[in-house]
């Protein structure tokens, strides 16, 4: 307040004039309530008034000045000490002493420990002692000053990076990698340097594997800690026995032969117990682990089976144990199934193979990860049961193996002259590319493909049942065109691809093709189908609206692209290209045989000959339903007719032409057949009587000539 009495409010940084003689201003700012505040509405987009509490409440804290001699301040402000003196005058309370001291001590501490020149002094020490790298792989062997100065650097460090470094930010850490690279020296030179990180760091800690493994937010941090894991059990293997280092682990192994790099295993393992399922938003670096552990060698895949580890993944992988279930929503499994796949490949499944043909041995298994004939062990009881015995893991791999080959590697390596296994695959991808999102589909497609060119004695059986489907389980690739070209023309379009890349790559597949009269009509009207609607304009002619066809941006892909209807690529007339490319050609004459209807069961008769008449009284049938046909577009190979059993055969023939190529050019074939057929058994005797009673035929074929709709 001046000496004109003004009142001034002081908040923070802001002053204003408060005028504390109106009544409504003391009432408004001094004693709470509600107030109409102006909000901006997210709704509305506008500002609008609310009612609001008033956040402030009737504290007042005024300033007074106070006119006095400077020097006397100053002297106060001298005397004043953290020292319990008696000749102070001014002394400070004993909490806030305290509080002042305790703040003064972090301070220092942490501009120290935190700063630039410390983490730098800090990577000089451990980088120190480490040779350039042209001479790290000399055969000298160091001597015991070199593993001394090794073992204390390594106490430093370690320390220094477990306590501060690794919980500190990247601006003032580092590249973490940077760290990981001398530790990596030090812990490979030496066993002692091993022992003391095993023991010291790791082990004597018993929530450290968790805490820099799965629940460290940071990914450089977890990546450099799995790393460490990894080769410091990779350099333990050939250390000798070890006692177990924890004597308080959920699983211990009392295994009197067990090294470091088992117990080390084993306690990454036991994290499955618990905190695997707690902490599952961090899975991949935890698999990723196993899997890169488990590249190393073939050492380290026997060490990995002889802790049961395909088993135990694939129980995780179905949510059955060794823990509770996961509780993160999505899981990442993907390196979960690669180390699977590995460990499996590995093992010896002579006992569920057997050769197509009697008597004779299966095939070697190429797809294993060692040479034929040379598998570490023959697969455990438990892992063959949920593998062969069950089918929700195989289920599992074709939902979750997305991105990798060692899914697809597994399932073939199983598949390997196993026609139950196969038959199981088979089923759940065929029902994936039934059902699936067509975005999701090309990744089953790949692995059907996969499986079905294999070449053992079962590819036909496998190739048979891809195309017509296995019995009383699932439809097969056609089936599936067929019902989804209506409704999800996507669907059948992806299915087309596949058989395209099936009968491009596969000659047993192509050969099946040609040999089965009911794959070659399926393939034909899949083929007409698909050219329809690529030739279809996207508008009627009639239509409301019309567009400009000089220009249209490029139509998106049938693979990526969201809705059911087909696209109109590039990509989709090149396939439709290379499908009539693989179309087989049925431009045979009349008189071949091997027209039985393709769902009887009746054998192959021997070719029969038919007379003029029975070719010019079928003749006059199509005649009669050949605008039927253009203007249908397609006819139903299902069609009964009332006729005898020789002219539903012609019928039957001449259909199955019509379906092979576009009606147009089917109509100009059959008319040129049938002329020839008259030029060469001359005219019939109905046509002679015909022509003796003054109507005259000749010349007339089985399809009058008529303007096509």
């Amino acid at each position: 307040r001046n000496q004109i009495s003004k009142w001034y409010k002081f908040d923070d940084g802001e002053v204003t004039e408060c005028k504390m003689e109106d009544d409504e201003e003391i009432k408004s700012q001094c004693f709470g309530g509600d107030y109409m505040g102006e909000v901006f509405d997210h709704m509305l987009k506008r500002m609008t008034y609310r009612r609001q509490k008033r956040w402030w409440n009737a504290y007042m804290l005024y300033y007074t000045r106070q006119d006095g001699d400077e020097s006397d301040l100053v002297k106060s402000i001298q005397q004043l000490s953290l020292h319990s003196k008696s000749n102070g005058i001014m002394k400070m309370p004993a909490a806030i002493e305290r509080s002042v001291c305790r703040q003064n001590i972090s301070f220092m501490h942490t501009r120290n420990q935190f700063s630039t020149e410390y983490f730098q002094f800090m990577r000089r020490l451990a980088t120190c002692t480490v040779p350039p790298v042209n001479r790290q792989h000399n055969s000298d062997k160091p001597g015991p000053d070199a593993e001394e100065l090794s073992l204390l650097c390594v106490q430093i460090v370690s320390k220094f990076l477990f306590h501060t470094g690794f919980h500190t930010k990247k601006c003032l850490r580092g590249q973490a990698t940077d760290w990981y690279d001398p530790l990596q020296y030090h812990l490979r030179s030496f066993a002692s340097v091993r022992s003391w990180f095993t023991h010291n760091i790791l082990f004597k800690h018993p929530n450290r594997f968790c805490e820099y493994l799965l629940s460290c937010p940071t990914t450089e941090v977890r990546t450099v800690f799995m790393k460490i894991i990894v080769f410091l059990a990779h350099y333990s293997l050939h250390d000798g026995p070890c006692p177990p280092p924890m004597v308080n682990a959920p699983t211990i192994l009392f295994d009197p032969q067990a090294t470091m790099s088992d117990h080390l295993l084993q306690a990454v393992l036991s994290m499955l117990q618990k905190e695997v399922s707690e902490h599952g938003r961090h899975l991949l670096h935890y698999f990723t682990l196993f899997h890169m552990y488990a590249s190393l060698g073939i050492l380290e895949k026997t060490q990995l089976l002889k802790l049961n580890v395909p088993a135990t993944f694939m129980l995780v992988a179905m949510d059955e144990g060794p823990g509770p279930a996961i509780k993160y929503q999505y899981p990442e499994f993907t390196k979960l199934h690669c180390v699977v796949s590995q460990l499996i490949r590995c093992c010896d499944l002579s006992t569920r193979t057997q050769s197509s043909t009697a008597g004779e041995q299966p095939l070697p298994n190429p797809y294993g990860e060692t040479p034929p004939g040379e598998c570490i062990m023959v697969i455990q009881p438990q892992a063959e049961e949920i593998l062969f015995g069950r089918t929700s893991y195989v289920k599992k791999v074709i939902e979750d193996c997305q991105a990798t080959e060692d899914g697809g590697k597994l399932l073939q390596y199983c598949c390997w002259e196993n026609p139950h296994f196969s038959r199981t695959v088979l089923s759940e991808l065929l029902w994936q590319i039934a059902f699936a999102y067509c975005h999701e589909i090309r990744h089953h497609i790949d692995l059907l493909l996969a499986v079905v060119m294999m070449e053992d004695s079962w590819q036909a059986h496998r190739l048979h049942n891809a195309l017509k489907g296995v019995p009383e389980e699932r439809e097969g690739l056609f089936d599936t065109i067929q019902i989804s070209k209506n409704h999800y023309q996507k669907r059948a379009y992806q299915c087309i691809k596949c058989l395209v890349a099936l009968f491009s790559e596969c000659r047993a597949a192509l050969q099946l093709l040609h040999a089965n009269l009911e794959f070659k009509q399926k393939w034909t009207l899949a083929i007409e189908w698909l050219q329809d609607e690529l030739e279809r304009r996207p508008y009627g002619a009639n239509a409301q609206y019309t567009f400009n066809t000089s220009w249209s941006t490029p139509a998106p892909s049938n693979e990526s692209a969201n809705g059911f209807y087909l696209e109109r690529s590039n990509s989709a007339k090149k396939t439709l290209e290379k499908a009539c490319e693989l179309c087989p050609d049925d431009d045979q004459g009349l008189d071949e045989g091997c027209d039985l209807d393709p769902c009887s069961n009746e054998e192959p008769t021997e070719p029969q000959n038919y007379s003029i008449d029975q070719i010019y009284g079928s003749s006059r049938v199509f005649a009669e339903k050949n605008f039927d046909y253009a203007r249908e577009e397609y006819e139903s190979p299902d069609r009964q007719d009332s006729k005898d059993d020789e002219d539903a055969r012609v019928e039957h023939r001449e259909h199955r032409n019509h379906r092979t190529h576009s009606y147009k050019t089917t109509l100009g074939h059959k008319q040129q057949n049938l002329d020839k057929a008259f030029r060469d058994r001359g005219p019939s005797p109905t046509q002679q009587s015909t022509s003796d009673a003054g109507n005259n035929v000749q010349g007339q074929g089985p399809f009058p000539e008529q303007q096509h709709p």
